[in-house]
């Protein structure tokens, strides 16, 4: 499973696709602040991405491939930079 849940906290491993969606949605709604952890992840469909950047969730981890890391740090803190404008 590339998503668990396990003392609070998200778990991404290996491809995150799109079908990891609707689950992750529905935990974000119930529990705001979900710690996510990407240290195993390699890939993640653009919807989760999405859900990471109006979520603001906090990531506790991430992942230990760089590139993926840079790209996802790039895309998640200007998401926080622009949901603070207004």
């Amino acid at each position: 499973m590339p998503i668990t849940y396990t003392e609070g906290i998200a778990h991404f491993e290996g491809l995150v696709g799109i079908e990891e969606a609707d689950t992750l949605m529905e935990l974000i709604q119930k529990q705001k602040e979900v710690p996510i952890d990407l240290t195993h992840c390699t890939h993640l469909h653009t919807a989760i991405v999405q859900i990471l950047m109006v979520a603001r969730a906090p990531i506790q981890s991430w992942p230990t491939n760089a590139q993926l890391t840079m790209w996802l740090k790039t895309a998640l803190e200007n998401s926080t930079k622009e949901g603070g404008k207004g």
